[in-house]
């Protein structure tokens, strides 16, 4: 890992690393007696037009949404050397996935954490925006000590804007294999029912810290055959069975629904 920088965009003291990705890297900086995370893409992504736009459009979308259980967004800056920066609220605990690491969650925080995500879905798809990468990489959970105390929806980087309720767009495959809904994988579109699939995946994966196989996915294997593997209370089969159909049509409609 390359040193970090000292300053960015001449205002951001960086204090240290906090996260480290493929093509990004977060770091912790201080300004004006307040800390943020900054988002930065590597040296290799840095003129790629289409990685910068997604940094705008999370910006973008998180702004507009503004919303308790979304990320919230300081500012977009400019650094000569580093290119866009996303300065971001900085918070405290641990994506989904490493807390699961620890150990999977019982079917009351499971429930906790699905309410939290599907009200911030649903203030999201009110303002036009399907996520379209819900997983458990971009569900954090904030710590207050060791008990988990909030719940952050990340990442809009790849949100699609939907301009009426129902509408489709075809294009680029979006989403993590995994997570992502059949219509994403092999349509190559979606809707805010694949944000409804993406969050049932992520359950999934917080009560058996297991994801879905992408065989299943792209079969369009009814969820009941492959849910009989884990081992879930009827009550939350019942929610997953319709989250995860492979037909939208018979998913949850809205997050409302869900919820």
């Amino acid at each position: 890992m390359d040193a970090p920088p000292a300053l960015l965009a001449r205002r951001y003291r960086v204090v240290g690393v906090l996260g480290d990705g493929g093509m990004g890297r977060v770091y912790e900086v201080e300004a004006g007696g307040s800390r943020y995370a900054a988002k930065v893409l590597k040296p290799a992504f840095r003129h790629d037009e289409e990685l910068v736009r997604r940094m705008f459009r999370e910006a973008q979308a998180a702004a507009a949404i503004r919303h308790p259980g979304i990320v919230g967004i300081h500012a977009v800056a400019h650094d000569d050397e580093h290119g866009p920066v996303l300065v971001m609220e900085r918070l405290d605990g641990l994506p989904l996935g490493a807390f699961v690491e620890r150990r999977p969650l019982d079917a009351v925080q499971a429930r906790w954490l699905a309410l939290k995500v599907l009200d911030a879905l649903g203030a999201a798809h009110r303002h036009g925006v399907v996520h379209r990468d819900v997983k458990p990489g971009n569900v954090f959970v904030e710590l207050a000590g060791e008990a988990a105390a909030g719940v952050r929806l990340l990442d809009f980087g790849v949100a699609g804007l939907v301009e009426r309720p129902g509408l489709t767009f075809p294009g680029q495959v979006m989403g993590t294999e995994g997570f992502a809904s059949p219509e994403q994988l092999l349509e190559r579109s979606y809707d805010r029912r694949s944000d409804i699939y993406g969050l049932g995946a992520t359950l999934l994966y917080a009560l058996t810290g297991r994801h879905l196989a992408t065989r299943d996915v792209l079969a369009r294997r009814p969820p009941r055959d492959f849910l009989a593997r884990y081992e879930l209370s009827p009550w939350w089969r019942s929610i997953l069975e319709r989250a995860l159909d492979p037909d939208p049509d018979r998913r949850y409609a809205s997050a409302e629904e869900m919820a």
